[in-house]
């Protein structure tokens, strides 16, 4: 049991580091585009 629990949980861990880092600089990405546009505007 346990060996099933520690490997159900090191691979969704790895997989949501990932997508979350993925996320995180997307969001950076959308961040300094509308901040350009912002700038522009003004």
């Amino acid at each position: 049991m346990p060996n099933i629990t520690s490997f159900d949980k090191k691979e969704p861990d790895t997989a949501k580091g990932r997508s979350f880092e993925n996320l995180l600089q997307l969001r950076r990405r959308v961040l300094k585009l509308q901040f350009c546009s912002f700038v522009l505007m003004l």
